[in-house]
């Protein structure tokens, strides 16, 4: 009976194993048919680099598709995202004309992965910048023209991070702003920290515009952001991801005034351990 038992249990690993494997199959040749049918829509497109408008239902299908498989570990991504890069210029455009789109608000991107939520081609596409960002501050040659026209883009970034009426657009244009990673963004960032704007995401707290703008502050790494983050920090009582997030951040920019102002956070009662490795990495 043991045996039976044993034997069976081993059946239906194996069984799980073939049902992840054939998954992971399908995604993997249905990845590569998008980027296969994309290509050949600008074969057949006659798509010129130089032409936004031809370019720009091409620049959507990408951003659609690749930020459709977040959550599936596939390589196929970066072929995608290497795609929109490579039209520089033209292709930033078209993403900030995405972002910019309150219709786009309204199209929702598909999520193949279960775990993730469907969003609008405005997320999709603050996104998608904030990666090809990513990539390009790290060297990446493929993302190095993208990478310089979205940092030309950042007044245009900051107005939407203060002005746009979607707190989600907000909260992760402050996130881009970090991963892009240039002080021409320090200013907006400072000022989205009196933000009140919160994004229920069903967790045991909302994401907020501040916590972001703090973390993105602490990646830009710049002095100015020093005391606007104590006095947010000072002034905070009810997010402890706020606390949290201005906490590494003043650890990010690494000056040691700020140790004082953390250690009298601890009374907060609020992301004590968050503060107090902060405060020991900053030498306090």
């Amino acid at each position: 009976m043991r045996k039976l038992i044993i034997i069976g249990a081993i059946l239906v690993m194996l069984v799980v194993l073939l049902f992840a494997s054939g998954a992971g199959l399908y995604f993997m040749f249905w990845a590569d048919k998008i980027v296969y049918e994309v290509k050949e829509g600008i074969k057949t497109a006659g798509v010129k680099h130089k032409s936004k408008e031809n370019l720009k239902p091409i620049v959507r299908e990408y951003v659609r598709e690749s930020y459709s498989l977040l959550g599936v570990p596939l390589p196929r991504r970066y072929v995608l995202l290497k795609s929109i890069a490579k039209f520089g210029k033209p292709g930033v455009d078209i993403l900030i004309e995405i972002l910019k789109d309150k219709e786009e608000g309204k199209n929702k991107v598909k999520m193949v992965y279960g775990g993730e939520a469907d969003k609008s081609m405005r997320i999709a596409a603050v996104y998608i910048i904030s990666e090809i960002s990513e990539a390009g501050k790290k060297g990446h040659k493929d993302f190095k023209k993208a990478y310089e026209a979205i940092r030309k883009k950042i007044p245009t970034l900051v107005k939407i991070l203060l002005h746009d009426k979607d707190v989600e657009v907000r909260i992760k244009t402050a996130e881009t702003l970090g991963d892009i990673g240039d002080e021409q963004a320090v200013d907006g960032l400072i000022k989205a920290l009196d933000d009140p704007g919160e994004f229920d995401v069903g967790q045991v707290e909302p994401d907020t515009v501040r916590e972001s703008a703090a973390f993105s502050l602490g990646e830009i790494k710049t002095l100015r952001a020093v005391v606007p983050l104590i006095k947010t920090l000072e002034r905070e009582r009810e997010r402890i991801l706020v606390v949290s997030n201005i906490a590494i951040a003043l650890e990010e920019i690494g000056d040691r005034s700020a140790v004082a102002p953390l250690i009298h956070a601890l009374e907060k009662k609020m992301a004590e351990g968050t503060i107090i490795e902060s405060i020991g990495k900053l030498g306090g």
